[in-house]
């Protein structure tokens, strides 16, 4: 509703100053300057040299209290925090402060690390292998005179080699990784994020490679400096007893442990995905298309815009299998939240300074039914309802339970400085509005007859399928008036999935770590049992020999196959159990302890174990005893 001429355009890669976000359109501010009330600025300034953040927040304190005493209505209280102005530099506003978000960091380099250590000590497992082949050569070096110094240098250097070598692989990887990202081929949101390759990122993944080429190359470079020369030059065969702790078996015992916690919680998170599902949400998204539009945007005055609002519903109503027509502010489970504060329950004793709010969601009279949300007590809101009778509204289950415990809450009055009083006519079940994993808090119903919101959505409900009402639904309004931005038309049951995108995000990625890992295990265990074999082949020949079936054969390296999982299953097992305990909140209610969960993945990790023994156990079973005699 408002022309614009463009007088310049900025360089590419223009962002905000408070936020990565990619800035498309910027404009001059307007009516909102002389909006004391208005709280979506964010002022920009350059210090003067010797000007600390403290002096400027001291200043912003000054000033934010001249303000509360100049215009105490756009000033009071909200929320548990005294409106004001912080100061705070370019980096503190663009990472968020909160806890969720360093939580949710650490958690994904605690995976990320976690998989680094399964991947470490299944190469530090095979470059132990490695060094045992290489017995002779360097019995031959120390026996010319080379010393365990100059020997496990020169292996320590070859491992780090190899280390270094899967370094730069790495940046060539990120830097495809990047490049995907930046050409918006994921989700991820990639709009005035930095992701070049740039010489920090190369120092930091050197200097991470040569602390794990360090940290697992230390370890087989030692023992095999360690060589006894006699026996090496000679070519015996050193004798290999399986040891249950044994430095092979616990490095293995490291990458069965981490697959464990893997493979638990993501099983784990699937089984609370589909307990999801199965989830009572208090409403019915099912069927249900939603517009989004905001009537401020086009100037409309409260009267205008509640004909307009009348006028579109009618229209809806009267397209082809259209149940009902609704308007409310919010979509259940979309996120956000909108808040009325300062209020004051009849009858509750309130602490002085206490803040005393509650969500709220303005809606028309039948939206509570078109979401067919259970009425528990009282009456539902009504057409007559309207401006210039007695305020009313309806009240959340929880909102009883936190001001009125213990009574009905129907016809109890909320008084609110400088509104009428608002009577409560009805109490309906609580409705998650933010996410499934919260508890539900208290909250009000208001009608839209008496609470004029000009920002809305409007909810269709179709009797058949509402995807082929979604064509027609923008052309609607635009019949009414075409300038009128339509902000969104969408399914409610595909918003409300926002309500598990964590949990499904989460899923996502625990998923492929855990896949990864698991194969990195097998793999692990695969190499221990198949050089256990190798190392034991006059053994299973004299077994042969003497009249040992095939089958007892394959037992018996299975057997030692499962024995050497067992080293990380159980601690693996009781860090999965810490995991799920710990993650309790976010996986919505459902039973950490689940039998049906835990067997599954025991029986996913069992399978995984015996196919990696398989292949090293029908070798063994296929051994010909003379040929095992005489390989010795």
């Amino acid at each position: 509703g408002r022309a614009y001429t463009v007088i310049g355009v900025g360089p590419p890669g223009m962002v905000a100053s408070e936020s990565p976000v990619l800035l498309e359109v910027v404009i001059p501010v307007m009516d909102e300057r002389e909006d004391r009330g208005h709280l979506a600025f964010t002022g920009v300034a350059r210090l003067r040299e010797g000007v600390g953040l403290p002096q400027v927040q001291a200043e912003r304190d000054a000033f934010s209290f001249h303000m509360a005493e100049a215009y105490p209505e756009n000033w009071t209280r909200e929320g548990e925090v005294a409106r004001g102005l912080y100061a705070l530099t370019r980096q503190q506003a663009m990472v968020p402060d909160n806890s969720t978000f360093w939580l949710a960091a650490a958690g994904f380099l605690m995976v990320v690390g976690l998989i680094l250590l399964i991947t470490c000590s299944n190469v530090a497992n095979l470059l132990l292998t490695r060094a045992h082949q290489r017995r002779e050569e360097l019995a031959v070096r120390a026996a010319v005179g080379a010393r365990s110094r100059r020997i496990l240098g020169q292996l320590l250097t070859e491992n780090l080699v190899l280390f270094g070598l899967a370094g730069a692989a790495s940046l060539l990887l990120i830097r495809v990784l990047a490049s995907v990202i930046k050409g918006g081929w994921l989700f991820l949101p990639s709009a005035g994020v930095n992701f070049d390759v740039d010489a920090r990122v190369a120092i930091f993944t050197f200097g991470l490679t040569l602390l794990a080429g360090l940290t697992f190359g230390l370890l087989p470079a030692k023992q095999a400096s360690n060589t006894d020369l006699i026996s090496a030059i000679k070519g015996e065969a050193v004798p290999l007893r399986f040891k249950r702790f044994g430095i092979r078996n616990l490095l293995v015992g490291v990458q069965v442990a981490g697959s464990t916690v893997f493979v638990m919680v993501t099983v784990f998170l699937l089984q609370s995905l589909s307990h999801v599902r199965d989830l009572d949400l208090g409403f019915d998204p099912e069927g249900v298309a939603v517009l989004s539009m905001n009537l401020d945007h086009r100037q409309y005055g409260e009267e205008d815009g509640r004909q307009f609002l009348a006028s579109l519903k009618a229209r809806l109503e009267g397209m082809p299998r259209v149940e009902d027509v609704e308007i409310s502010t919010r979509v259940p489970l979309e996120g956000g939240s909108t808040y009325l504060g300062g209020l004051e329950p009849e009858g509750y004793p309130m602490d002085p300074g206490e803040p005393v709010l509650a969500g709220m969601t303005v809606v028309s009279p039948g939206y509570l039914d078109l979401l067919r949300v259970d009425l528990l007590r009282g009456r539902p809101l009504l057409p007559e309802d309207r401006g210039g009778g007695e305020a009313v509204a309806l009240a959340s289950q929880a909102f009883v339970d936190r001001y009125w415990p213990g009574e009905a809450g129907v016809g109890k009055i909320i008084r609110r400085e400088g509104r009428d009083p608002i009577r409560v006519v009805g109490i309906v079940a609580d409705l998650p509005m933010r996410s499934l994993a919260e508890e539900p808090g208290p909250h009000l119903w208001l009608p839209h007859n008496q609470w004029y919101e000009g920002d809305v959505v409007v909810n269709v409900r179709s009797a058949g399928d509402v995807r082929s009402l979604l064509p027609n639904l923008r052309g609607q309004v635009a019949e009414l008036d075409p300038d009128l931005p339509v902000l969104r038309v969408d399914l409610m049951k595909n918003i409300s999935a926002n309500g598990s995108l964590p949990q499904r995000i989460l899923s996502m990625i625990m998923g492929i770590a855990g896949a990864l890992a698991l194969a990195l295990a097998m793999l692990g265990i695969y190499g221990v049992v198949a050089f256990s074999v190798s190392q034991r082949t006059r053994e299973v020949g004299v077994r042969v020999a003497l009249g040992a079936e095939p089958g007892q054969v394959r037992r018996m390296v299975v057997r030692e196959g499962f024995g050497v999982a067992l080293v990380g299953l159980v601690p693996g097992l009781l860090l999965s159990l810490a995991a799920a305990q710990v993650l309790r909140t976010f996986f919505l209610g459902a039973d950490t302890l689940d039998p049906v969960a835990f067997g599954a993945g025991l029986m996913l990790l069992g399978t995984a174990v015996l196919a990696a023994c398989l292949a090293p156990a029908l070798r063994a079973a296929r051994a010909h005893p003379m040929g095992s005699l005489r390989a010795d």
